[in-house]
């Protein structure tokens, strides 16, 4: 008699191994689809964000540019030629700060990036120094206008 109860105790434990095992694995399935539900609506709010701020972003960086242009434009003292220069390095300045207004909303840490830009910049400056310093010269005797047309004479 003792053979037959531990056969039957042994045939019950198996079958409520096998049971705990079949609700486990459920289990786990039900907390991965509410998981995957979980990151889906958290991946969908945050592009939601990103697109909402790269169009208002778009929006702001034309309208600063339009009004730079038209500054530059009154602006007598100032050589037309330098006017797509400044406006070509004010548009690669906002739309690299709307870049980093994104990544930082998206939960990127981005004093890293800030880091290696000055880094590079440094880098940049230091490799390209006489150059640079003529190149600024160039845009002072044009902001300046020391000479005019016909001076020599």
């Amino acid at each position: 008699m003792s053979d037959q109860l531990l056969l039957m105790l042994k045939t019950i434990g198996q079958v409520a191994i096998k049971e705990v095992l079949i609700l486990l694995i459920r289990f786990r399935s039900v907390l991965y689809e509410i998981y995957l539900k979980l990151m889906l609506e958290k991946i969908g709010q945050i592009a939601l964000k990103e697109v909402l701020i790269l169009v208002i972003g778009f929006f702001v960086i034309k309208y600063l540019l339009k009004i730079l242009k038209r500054a530059f434009d009154k602006s007598k003292r100032l050589d037309p030629m330098l006017h797509t220069f400044f406006i070509n390095a004010f548009k690669i300045v906002f739309w690299t700060s709307l870049i980093l207004i994104m990544l930082k909303t998206a939960g990127m840490d981005v004093t890293s990036f800030l880091a290696i830009f000055a880094a590079a910049g440094a880098a940049i400056a230091l490799a390209l120094k006489d150059s640079l310093g003529n190149f600024a010269g160039g845009i002072l005797l044009m902001i300046t206008r020391p000479f005019s047309k016909g001076g020599l004479r």
